[in-house]
């Protein structure tokens, strides 16, 4: 299966990336699982997707494209990590998904190298990435023997921490996801963002309709959320907000 995570924002491209791959192969399952991160924030993708991919079936391959300098000198790259293939631009996106797996290095980096001469200079997705996730759900091997050679790069290596205290990305009903990963975060913790803070509760139906609090998600990122409304647009959110946690609510950190 491929799973297509994208900042296309509900527009024609993913339809067009997803029948370049059922062009080459019609029995393929492709499933268009983000279509909205933020666009050309290659950061805040990069610690979704880190979370995300956690959830997914072994043997997928997932291609990730949030790509502002498409057509330029940032590499085409693929890789395997925890039974998984994850495909995409060589500009920090993936970096998360490496750093997360002690097992792989530089010497694992493969490079597209067998890309078409007419494909478009400024639609990398559809004429780079998808037949090349094709090719590797289809035979892996395959790909290697046509003269894909590792490659080390450098966008991998990004010196960013494991965990991000910025607004990543924010849902259709205004939930706000972190870059922080919810285990390590005591219930007492308070978080505050702006003016606003916010408690602990471990589910929607703990809040009174329209209270703002805090929870760990369904793929273990804290979230900022308002019980029935839009944390987002009762408390002025958006992407790449910075949060503080005020680590003094408790003494055992």
């Amino acid at each position: 299966m491929i799973f297509l995570c994208t900042d296309y924002q509900n527009s024609i491209y993913s339809s067009q990336v997803i029948a370049r791959i059922l062009a080459i192969d019609s029995n393929i399952t492709t499933v268009n699982a983000i279509d909205d991160l933020d666009a050309y924030n290659v950061r805040a993708a990069a610690y979704l997707l880190s979370a995300y991919a956690e959830h997914l079936p072994v043997s997928s391959v997932v291609l990730c494209i949030v790509d502002p300098g498409v057509g330029g000198e940032r590499k085409p790259i693929y890789f395997r990590s925890k039974s998984k293939w994850f495909i995409g631009p060589d500009n920090g996106i993936l970096s998360r998904i490496f750093a997360a797996d002690p097992y792989i290095s530089d010497r694992h980096i493969n490079e597209i190298a067998d890309v078409d001469a007419n494909a478009s200079l400024t639609f990398h997705g559809r004429d780079i990435f998808a037949p090349a996730a094709a090719r590797i759900f289809l035979d892996p091997s395959k790909m290697l023997r046509k003269g894909i050679s590792s490659s080390a790069t450098v966008k991998l290596s990004q010196e960013w921490p494991d965990d991000c205290c910025e607004i990543i990305y924010i849902d259709g009903y205004g939930n706000c996801f972190t870059g922080v990963r919810g285990p390590g975060i005591h219930t007492k913790n308070t978080i505050t963002i702006g003016v606003h803070q916010f408690r602990h509760a471990d589910t929607f139906c703990e809040v009174d309709e329209g209270e703002g609090f805090w929870y760990v998600n369904s793929i273990g990122l804290l979230e900022l959320a308002v019980s029935q409304g839009s944390a987002a647009e009762k408390f002025g959110i958006a992407v790449g907000d910075h949060l503080q946690i005020d680590w003094g609510q408790i003494d055992d950190r």
